[in-house]
């Protein structure tokens, strides 16, 4: 056979090989973009089917210690000795202002009620404060009949819409009853989303919004009591969304999200991958019809590496020839090809590193107390069942210390809520300066701070206390027009831990009601109010 015959069997070897890659090169690509695109859909379906439950799981568990807390609330209050004496006594006509004062005083410390009432056996207010609407007799009759702490659905009072969290006032036929605010469930589930993208909603039976964002029909959603989420129609546009039923009240928490941003990264992704792999099989598709049987080597290498890029190996790379040639360039874009997804790969990673970090900061933000930079209120709980806890088993005396600055809202109101606020900071200093490392210092509540003293007892708590007395009175803030610094002084009341949280909370209560009453800036303790 003559020589000629052979160019046509090497221009149709090169051909079919240019054929060949050219279909490696498009199916690569298309393997390659639709695993990493399913990768990214399904790491973001599994966050959301993780996500979604998560948070609602949460905030079931934050609503329901939610209303434990006012449930403890008011039984506390019920259980007060100035409003047990008050109704005991023979003049309990006379001491009526008493238990007002008192009632007043805890209103002021706790903004989720509207107002406090105390109801006679026979459903007659006998003592009311607060901003609260008038209860109807029929109302008010049912309540008297209250022999446990219970927290009533919702009631419709005057246009406002209220709950009741109720308890009977032991040795009386008397109850308290609470009238609780629903705006600040708005707050707790807005805490409770852990994504600012995502909307938490509180709904009653007929799936109207209590508190929260207006959320999608319940009718739409899985009733597996699992949280499972669901894609749904709401406003006009496609949402994933999730509920799980509140037993309390027979409610549901509804969370929510549009879908277009919850799967945002989904349509950036593809959008890229395609751009960047249609230049790919473009170029391939070139080169490779350009290329003989001698090139069939290096093209394999190439597919090849193809291959295990696809299969989700990282840090692939092909011989780069130096020819100077279409496979060397074919070779580069490759590769530079696997750096840009290795890259990508190592971005990812990086942002949820940065993704924990946030949420570490948001953690550490959840127990802080945004003013004075003590921790807060949640945060002071945690720890006083911690030490509790471990001064049960180990016997270790354990101290509580109220302070509740005096007359701040005198001074709130005679010089401006700036000063108070830069007051309440320049107290906190003071205050951090005297406890030990091994103290818990929070801020209660407004005015009010608490110390948690462990392996302290009655002298050691009565010293710190006198020490935080004295550090109070040190803090002092210059105010415009004034000839000297404005200082404050301070309340303290102190109880020792003997087994009941509780208990000894209302104990150092007592104490700091009693420090109060004896012209404050002054230390008691419940033990000197026992022996008293």
């Amino acid at each position: 056979m003559s020589s000629s015959a052979r160019p046509p069997i090497l221009s149709g070897l090169a051909v079919h090989f240019g054929a060949l890659i050219l279909v490696l090169s498009l199916l690569s690509s298309g393997v390659i973009t639709w695993i990493s695109v399913r990768g990214i859909e399904s790491f973001l379906e599994r966050r959301i089917e993780r996500r979604f439950p998560e948070a609602l799981f949460s905030a079931r568990e934050r609503v329901d210690v939610w209303y434990g807390q006012r449930e403890l609330d008011v039984a506390s209050f019920a259980n007060n000795r100035i409003l047990t004496e008050a109704l005991a006594s023979p003049k309990r006509a006379d001491r009526r202002a008493e238990a007002g004062d008192y009632l007043g005083y805890v209103l002021g410390r706790f903004p989720q009620y509207a107002a406090l009432v105390v109801l006679d056996g026979e459903g007659e207010v006998w003592v009311q404060v607060g901003e609260g609407a008038e209860l109807p007799t029929s109302v008010r009759a049912a309540l008297a009949t209250t022999e446990r702490t219970a927290v009533s659905p919702i009631v419709e009072l005057e246009g406002r819409s209220f709950q009741l969290v109720s308890a009977p006032l032991p040795s009386s036929r008397a109850t308290l009853h609470a009238l609780l605010r629903l705006d600040a469930m708005g707050t707790l589930l807005a805490d409770g989303a852990n994504n600012e993208r995502s909307a938490l909603a509180l709904v009653d039976v007929d799936g109207n919004a209590i508190a929260g964002t207006d959320p999608p029909p319940l009718d739409e959603l899985p009733g597996d009591g699992r949280g499972t989420p669901a894609i749904v129609h709401h406003a006009g546009e496609r949402t994933i969304a999730s509920a799980l039923p509140l037993e309390r009240f027979g409610w549901k928490l509804v969370i929510h999200e549009p879908y277009d941003v919850a799967f945002a990264p989904v349509g950036n992704a593809v959008r890229r991958a395609w751009t960047g792999n249609l230049a790919v099989v473009i170029a391939a598709g070139l080169l490779a019809f350009g290329l003989g049987a001698l090139r069939a080597r290096p093209i394999l290498a190439l597919a090849e590496g193809a291959r295990r890029l696809a299969a989700g190996e990282s840090g692939v790379t092909v011989p780069v020839s130096r020819a100077g040639d279409e496979v060397q360039l074919l070779a580069r874009t490759f590769n530079d090809m696997a750096s840009r997804l290795a890259a990508g790969r190592l971005e990812l990673e990086m942002r949820n590193h940065e993704l924990e970090a946030a949420n570490e900061v948001l953690e550490q933000l959840s127990i802080t107390d945004g003013l004075t930079k003590l921790h807060n209120h949640r945060y002071f709980q945690d720890q006083f069942e911690r030490e509790s806890r471990r001064a049960d088993r180990t016997r270790e005396p354990l101290a509580l210390i109220l302070a509740d600055i005096d007359d701040f809202k005198r001074l709130n109101d005679s010089l401006g809520h700036a000063i108070g606020d830069e007051m309440l900071t320049q107290v906190a200093e003071e205050m951090c300066a005297v406890v030990r490392t091994t103290d818990v210092l929070a801020r209660y509540g407004g005015e009010e701070f608490a110390v948690l003293a462990p392996a302290t007892d009655l002298a050691g708590a009565l010293a710190l206390a006198e020490k935080v007395r004295l550090a109070v009175s040190r803090a002092s803030v210059t105010v415009a027009d004034e000839p000297e610094p404005v200082s404050v002084t301070t309340s303290v009341g102190v109880s020792l831990y003997c087994g009941d949280r509780r208990e000894c909370f209302e104990r150092a209560d007592r104490a700091l009601y009693a420090a109060k009453q004896s012209g404050k800036d002054c230390v008691r303790s419940s033990e000197e109010e026992s022996a008293g």
